[in-house]
């Protein structure tokens, strides 16, 4: 799982830039320490520059405390960057046309140096790759200066390549490619940065190349850029030394602008070339010598294009415990590009550690890891033990005091279940005689119904009152017949008296009759339905009649 801080570490040709990153919960970058250590002698050639590097990361280690990842970008004069380009090709190929791509540019032999390279747009129809490379030797120096208890290094990469990073992160909404001048202590980054596009070349000279070298030599004030002191007797008037020193600043600052618009030019017509003639709309100055006077003006007068001052802080909040920010926003542009990929997709992939440093690394990390997740879940074991013990003592105590409870309550029960027992039998009796006495009422009152409306008729009497069987089981009903609470079939068969014409068969007027006295039964709130009507009238005198009859269902009182 990624780590929410890091550590990164910008390694200049004089001073050493630590800066604590740390993301939260909505994916943002937070700066929360920083510091810096100056450094002399070079690493890879000096033993005395390894030491320095030692001395300087222990300081930094003493006063930023953290424990984690680290990652360091290389200095120009340690890290070799060349984008080259080659016919698109996937799969086992590619890996040995880019191991050749390295044989041909990188300077050294590849059993001299630890290499990589990142793939800029691996979607594009030609393969654009940026190599990078380090002497073995400045890794290993590198590698021994940076052990420090606690820390644990993941990623070394170049400065150049970082920058870029930097800016894809800060600049989101630029498409368009811009180019970002870093001017370093004796380097600078030159790189055209843009959406799927990178060009950058690294030029050995930088803000201690502004000291004219036959005017007057720098001494170790001026190396480091911090004043020129020309070498002349100390009696001379102070005005008098003042307009020399400016008058060569002066000199020492045009030379420096015109070598450094010369290799812009020359990376601007890389950059066309190598991108079918795409052109930079805006310059983005940086570095500890992006503050030199006009500087920024002669480039805007030469090339025609804006130029700003790049601003790594653009989108990031730095932390409360951070001072000084304005003055050191400027060496920040690389560590930032760093610690981008803490909160964002990594734009450039890249590591110059040895493999088998890396390998250790992640074995040494996951042992801690292991380590730290055995003694948790042994702490967690040893709570739990004691935490469960205290538990059952307790669960004890109540077991027997809700056994004494529950003897009492036993009886209680007991006594419960035999009163239930006894008002669901009361119940069961209550229901059957409440369902008997329904059926009687029922049949009474239909029965009565069923006088009154053949009374209404007159001449009319009743011969048969028939149940139907019900309904076999199985076919949906199931009812039993006779019962109150289901639906009856019943067939009614009758005679109806025609006195008026006794020796003649039955009329309209006896018709008329019975279909009124069906009528009646029909209407009854006894009868839901009537059906099968029969007529027989071939007896003089009398009509014989015949009906099926359906039964409403009661509506019983529910028990209380």
């Amino acid at each position: 799982m990624r780590s929410s801080r890091l550590l990164a570490l910008d390694l200049d040709a004089s001073r050493l830039t630590c800066a604590l990153f740390a993301s939260d919960a909505q994916r943002r970058l937070h700066l929360e320490e920083l510091g810096s250590e100056p450094v002399h002698g070079e690493l890879a050639s000096e033993p005395a520059g390894a030491q320095d590097l030692a001395r300087a990361v222990r300081a930094l280690a003493a006063r930023v405390r953290h424990r984690g990842e680290v990652r360091i970008a290389l200095p120009g004069a340690l890290a070799f960057t060349k984008c080259v380009r080659t016919p698109a090709i996937t799969g086992a190929k590619r890996r040995r046309v880019v191991e050749f791509e390295a044989t041909q540019n990188i300077p050294h032999a590849l059993d001299e140096v630890w290499w990589d390279h990142w793939v800029i747009a691996p979607d594009a129809a030609d393969l654009e790759i940026l190599l990078m490379a380090a002497k073995r030797s400045a890794i290993s120096a590198l590698c021994a200066a940076l052990d420090v208890p606690g820390w644990r290094l993941e990623r070394a990469m170049p400065a150049a390549a970082a920058l870029h990073g930097t800016v894809r992160w800060n600049y989101p909404d630029v498409s368009a490619p811009v180019l970002l001048i870093n001017l370093g202590a004796r380097s600078t980054h030159l790189i055209v940065s843009g959406e799927k596009r990178l060009w950058l070349r690294t030029i050995g000279f930088g803000e201690t190349s502004i000291s004219p070298t036959v005017a007057m030599p720098p001494t170790a004030d001026s190396a480091r850029g911090a004043r020129l002191t020309p070498p002349v007797a100390s009696d001379w008037p102070a005005a008098s030394l003042a307009v020399i020193e400016r008058s060569v600043a002066e000199s020492g600052a045009g030379q420096f602008r015109s070598r450094l618009q010369l290799e812009i030019a020359r990376t601007l017509a890389g950059f066309a070339e190598h991108r079918s003639g795409e052109s930079v709309d805006r310059f983005y100055l940086t570095g500890g010598g992006a503050g030199l006077p006009m500087l920024a003006d002669f480039l805007r007068e030469q090339f025609g294009v804006p130029v700003e001052r790049f601003d790594p802080l653009r989108r990031m909040s730095p932390g409360a415990a951070v001072t000084g920010m304005p003055e050191s926003a400027a060496g920040l542009a690389v560590a930032v590009g760093l610690a981008a990929d803490l909160v964002a997709p990594a734009t450039v992939v890249g590591n110059l550690l040895p493999p088998e440093l890396r390998r250790r690394t992640e074995r040494r990390h996951r042992q801690v890891v292991w380590l730290a997740a055995a003694a948790l879940l042994l702490a967690a074991l040893l709570s739990s033990a004691w935490h469960f013990h205290r538990v059952t003592i307790a669960a004890e105590a109540a077991l027997r005091e809700r056994q004494a409870q529950l003897h009492v309550g036993r009886g209680l029960a007991q006594q419960n279940a035999m009163k239930s027992a006894r008002l669901a039998q009361a119940r069961e009796e209550l229901r059957a005689i409440q369902t008997l006495a329904e059926r009687r009422g029922y049949w009474v009152a239909f029965l009565d119904d069923l006088q009154s409306r053949l009374g209404e008729v007159e001449d009319v009497w009743l011969d048969e009152l028939t149940v139907l069987e019900p309904e076999p089981e199985g076919s949906g009903s199931g009812r039993e017949a006779g019962s109150a609470d289901g639906e009856l079939k019943l067939v009614v068969s009758g005679r109806l008296l025609d006195a008026s014409h006794p020796a003649a068969p039955p009329g309209q007027e006896s018709h008329a009759r019975a279909q009124k006295l069906l009528a009646s039964l029909a209407a009854s709130p006894f009868v839901s339905a009537i059906g099968e009507e029969r007529f027989d009238d071939r007896q003089p005198a009398i009509l014989r009649f015949s009906c099926q009859l359906t039964t409403k269902r009661p509506r019983s009182a529910p028990l209380p």
